[in-house]
């Protein structure tokens, strides 16, 4: 049926509880969130991006940011992860509709 708009409380309660398992081991959060049954195409999507701009962030500090000390350097890395999450969101999302598109013709 249809959703309220209070359903984005049960959403945010899965994407915790998703993290919390899985951690930093993306496909752990991922299929942890999904595999709980409820609105899984936004929760774990929202947990992808989240695993997926840690991971990053982590990486930056490690290799970038050891190269370059500075908090120019440090902050760089936030829009650098946000671009990085659309674009792969975007390769994603074009890989899946053109699989369910040859499966519909």
């Amino acid at each position: 049926g249809e959703q309220s708009h209070v359903h984005t409380n049960n959403n945010a309660c899965l994407v915790v509880f998703g993290l919390h398992l899985g951690g930093l081991d993306f496909t752990k959060a991922v299929g942890e969130t999904v595999a709980m049954g409820f609105d899984n195409d936004c929760t774990g999507a929202t947990v992808g991006s989240i695993v997926g701009a840690c991971v990053f962030r982590v990486a930056w500090v490690y290799t970038v940011f050891a190269r370059f000390q500075t908090l120019e350097w440090l902050l760089t890395s936030y829009p650098i992860s946000w671009l990085l999450i659309v674009v792969t969101d975007i390769i994603i999302f074009t890989v899946i509709k053109r699989k369910l598109m040859k499966k519909t013709c």
